[in-house]
């Protein structure tokens, strides 16, 4: 089990219990307005092997939210698994020539086309 709480959890006391029980967890935090013992005991964590998978997966989310709001923001027609579907089948070629390289993104199908417009890429 993973423990996610927001900064009101945030305490030495909460934090030293959830260490002694062996939980895993993330705490949101206001760094800036915690003490510094607080500060340097998050800073000290060791990231052992299940504490690195669940930071990666935190940062899969963070950057799927982003990616979220950013087709809202551009009113965009497709879900952000539908974006990343098609992203995933875009891809980028490199030619090596004497004095400089040249790239280009392939941009084959409609959904491509209407994603690189979204994104400003490839077109």
């Amino acid at each position: 089990m993973v423990i996610i709480a927001d900064s009101g959890l945030l305490s030495s006391q909460n934090i030293k219990e959830l260490q002694e029980k062996g939980y895993e967890f993330i705490l949101g935090a206001r760094i800036k307005n915690e003490s510094n013992d607080i500060k340097e005991k998050i800073l000290s964590l060791e990231l052992k092997n299940g504490e690195a998978h669940i930071i990666i997966n935190f940062a899969v989310y963070k950057v799927y939210k982003e990616l979220e709001r950013q087709l809202k923001e551009k009113k965009a027609t497709i879900s952000p698994e539908k974006a990343i579907e098609i992203a995933e089948n875009i891809h980028e070629i490199a030619i090596k020539l004497a004095d400089k390289t040249i790239k280009k993104v392939i941009i084959l199908t409609d959904e491509q086309k209407y994603l690189s417009r979204l994104f400003d890429f490839g077109c």
